[in-house]
């Protein structure tokens, strides 16, 4: 019996001893996600930013676009390299300052496909690149017979130097007001250097994983003709609840375009430590006819289509900070 006791009292003396520990790295975290302090980017502006990195969402209360300089100013406060500025396109540059956060470092990776007219679909590597451009060239011919009128399509090039370009990032947005989620913001981009060959309507949709609950989306069309931006604001269409995508039609050839697919996730704070993921999948059909989308843990899949097919998938720890 004494020795019970005595176990007894050593073990309370343990926890009694550990439990200061966690609580006090528990104020550090919190102490870091409270306090703030101030930050002039010029004499217009002046933003707040946490000490875990997180810049709060700018208030426009007088409806007033920032200024090129101070969106690459507040994007820096933010993390983001000089790089990965100048990558973004000056609607996404925009809508990413104005959201705030911080930029979680991640790693993404991009995949080119071809869909022929017999349902396969041939992933594009250095290897088979002239191989599939010769089926593309077949394809196209076949269309054109088809449709009676000619068909033409963009040489295929390499998926880092093509006319197409994709990338995703993430950003950490801080915790759900009840404090049990984090909430992070997945943004999925594509640019067109110059106007493919086949322009009717394409698609980008993007995805997350099962514990991942979205609560705000957003998208943004540019297009660029002879240096004047013509920007759009398709819908978001919700594929279940771990998917979103948006379809645009091309009404005029342009210089350049460019457009992105926003959600906000939360996650639960259990999570922390493990990987976070979210994919992307854009769709550039040489006709009429539209895939449809499935979705669901973690994937995203189009019906059959004849055209090019670009994937590309983001991931990152999910954490309480930036790293």
């Amino acid at each position: 019996m004494r020795k019970f006791t005595k176990a007894c009292f050593v073990l309370s003396t343990v926890f009694l001893l550990l439990v200061p520990v966690v609580n006090a790295q528990e104020n550090v975290i919190d102490e870091n996600e409270k306090n703030s302090e101030l930050i002039r980017i010029d004499s217009n502006l002046i933003i707040e930013k946490k000490l875990d990195g997180r810049v709060l969402p700018i208030l426009n209360s007088n409806n007033q676009k920032l200024t090129s300089d101070q969106q690459d100013a507040i994007l820096k406060e933010m993390r983001f390299t000089e790089d990965e500025i100048q990558s973004m396109s000056p609607s996404e540059k925009e809508s990413t300052a104005l959201a705030g956060g911080v930029k979680v470092d991640s790693e993404t990776i991009l995949l080119q496909y071809f869909n022929a007219s017999d349902g396969k679909k041939y992933l594009v590597t250095d290897e088979n690149r002239d191989e599939i451009e010769a089926l593309r060239q077949q394809e196209a011919k076949k269309l054109s017979r088809k449709l009676n009128k000619e068909i033409q399509i963009q040489p295929l090039s390499s998926v880092k130097d093509g006319i197409f370009s994709a990338r995703g990032h993430v950003t950490y947005q801080g915790k759900s007001p009840n404090a049990t989620e984090f909430e992070y913001r997945y943004n999925d981009s594509f640019d067109w250097s110059s106007t493919p060959q086949n322009t009717i309507t394409d698609t980008l949709a993007h995805a997350w994983q099962s514990h991942s609950t979205s609560v705000k989306s957003e998208a943004v069309t540019n297009t660029v003709v002879l240096g004047n931006n013509n920007y759009k604001y398709p819908s978001v269409i919700p594929e279940g609840v771990y998917a979103s995508y948006f379809k645009f039609p091309y009404t005029t050839r342009f210089d350049s375009m460019n457009g992105y697919l926003v959600n906000h996730v939360r996650i639960p704070i259990s999570e922390k430590g493990h990987t976070g993921k979210f994919v992307a999948r854009y769709a550039h059909p040489w006709t009429l006819v539209t895939p449809g989308i499935s979705a669901g843990p973690i994937s995203i899949s189009y019906g059959s289509f004849i055209g090019d097919e670009w994937y590309w998938e983001t991931t990152y720890t999910i954490n309480g900070l930036p790293v």
